[in-house]
């Protein structure tokens, strides 16, 4: 097990990074292609990345594309979002954990799938955002869907860093957070984010991915 680390910085930086996250699992907005194309998106990675300790000449930031006209790439990014977790006859990523963890590489399911009408990582992911009075922005989609869990865990993660500013040696938020990892997060989160570095053509999604393991990675550092 790892010694937390739950610097208030780090926290909060985490924080940022996973609600960026949630963002892009969302389909894309022109408000987002907007930033992308400001520059505001790379500019807060640079941030993020700075105050995580992590080395950004290893990954892509996008700072490319900055730039570029904002109709042409957000059109772009829808096209390649539907086709990556939206496509209605063959996705190429499940984006809801319950799907992704019970089917193989040509999303068939698997023998030990449990009945599909029953989803008992969204019963949980529900339940834990009652308990903690949290409500997802994409509530139209299971509350097992990525985008849900990554501004849940963002959530948790702020208020850990306010558990933090307050003194507290280890907050029933940092717990909370803890659980959620182990439950959820830590059973896919890493294999989603590297399938969508993998499936991914074009270098939003590519990097998106990188950026979506070094989330898991981190978050498993600060909660322990």
């Amino acid at each position: 097990m790892t010694t937390p680390d739950t610097s208030f910085v780090r926290l909060t930086a985490l924080a940022d990074l996973g609600r960026l996250l949630a963002m892009f699992m969302q389909l894309p907005t022109q408000k987002l292609a907007e930033a992308l194309s400001h520059g505001l998106v790379q500019d807060d990675l640079h941030s993020i990345m700075a105050e995580l300790a992590v080395n950004a000449d290893e990954i892509s930031l996008l700072d490319d594309i900055k730039g570029k006209n904002s109709s042409d790439l957000w059109h772009a990014l829808r096209q390649e979002y539907t086709r990556l977790f939206t496509h209605p006859d063959n996705p190429a990523i499940y984006s809801c954990e319950y799907l992704f963890r019970y089917s193989d590489s040509s999303h068939n399911c698997v023998e030990h799938l449990p009945l599909l009408h029953i989803n008992p990582a969204a019963i949980d992911a529900s339940e834990a955002y009652r308990r903690a009075n949290f409500q997802p922005a994409a509530s139209h989609e299971s509350a097992d869907h990525i985008s849900s869990e990554l501004e849940f865990a963002a959530y948790l993660l702020c208020q850990t860093a306010r558990g933090e500013i307050e003194g507290e040696a280890l907050t029933a938020w940092q717990k909370a957070a803890a659980n959620f990892y182990k439950i959820h997060l830590s059973r896919w989160g890493s294999d989603f984010f590297t399938a969508c570095s993998q499936n991914a053509k074009g270098a939003v999604y590519q990097a998106v991915g990188d950026w979506g393991k070094i989330f898991c990675q981190e978050y498993e550092v600060v909660v322990g």
